[in-house]
């Protein structure tokens, strides 16, 4: 007995997979071939820029604080920065529409949401060019600091689902190499919802909102580490993702 969905193999008297809860069917079905997707991995060689600009320009902006003050560098890094969140929402449409098969209800789910997610952060970015180029729109909303807020810690637990979702199909499907790189995203996630909880939670209580840049002492040595950490981990899961992607183009 087979299981059509995962292709792992039971001994007779078993009638339903373990691992998914498919069915079990006598026969499997011809193996399909992997698709070429050179999109995705287009999308995935983005994404890894992308996320490595976007640390790249908040650890500068904390160790030198003063260097965004001048106009001309805030508005290149805004306009820089507004780009490598678009690599995101691209990489994540791209997944959607080219990785995700239709019987995998869960990580099609939790690609929306992913989506949804990055798009939400994609707005701040937004915000951010509206004020660099001074223009004077729905000043009410762009000047209050909630969305800066709400928007990073909504957006964390939509990409944690994904990567959890994804983490999921990979261990099923056996993918020994893109399973443990999701394994290192889930975790680097999480620790991403952490501190973006850390800070909307004292923005609850001082209503002043505090990025790295404004910790001090032994906040900023505990919580330095920690962000370190979360790229890292997010950079490894782009790297292998975009790896996996090359060596499909190669076998095909």
């Amino acid at each position: 007995m087979f299981c059509p969905e995962c292709r792992s193999e039971y001994v007779e008297g078993i009638t339903e997979c373990h691992d998914c809860g498919t069915p079990l069917v006598e026969t499997l079905p011809p193996a399909p071939k992997p698709a070429t997707r050179p999109i995705l991995k287009k999308a995935a060689l983005l994404a890894i820029i992308g996320i490595s600009y976007l640390f790249i320009s908040r650890t500068v902006g904390t160790i030198f604080p003063d260097i965004f003050r001048n106009i001309l560098v805030s508005k290149v890094n805004v306009i820089i920065s507004f780009h490598a969140g678009m690599a995101m929402l691209f990489f994540f449409v791209s997944f959607y529409r080219s990785y995700v098969q239709r019987e995998q209800v869960a990580l099609r789910n939790a690609s929306l949401l992913a989506i949804i997610g990055s798009s939400a952060m994609l707005l701040l970015l937004i915000k951010g060019l509206i004020l660099v180029i001074n223009i004077d729109i729905f000043s009410n909303i762009i000047g209050s600091h909630h969305m800066e807020v709400l928007i990073p810690v909504a957006s964390a637990i939509l990409i944690l689902l994904f990567f959890v979702a994804l983490y999921k199909e990979t261990r099923r499907k056996k993918q020994t190499e893109l399973h443990r790189a999701v394994l290192w995203a889930v975790v680097g996630s999480s620790i991403s919802v952490l501190l973006q909880a850390i800070i909307l939670f004292n923005y609850v209580l001082s209503s002043r909102l505090i990025w790295l840049s404004g910790s001090r002492g032994t906040i900023l040595i505990i919580l330095a580490p920690l962000v370190v950490f979360s790229f890292i981990t997010g950079l490894y899961f782009f790297l292998v993702f975009y790896k996996e992607q090359q060596r499909i183009d190669i076998s095909l």
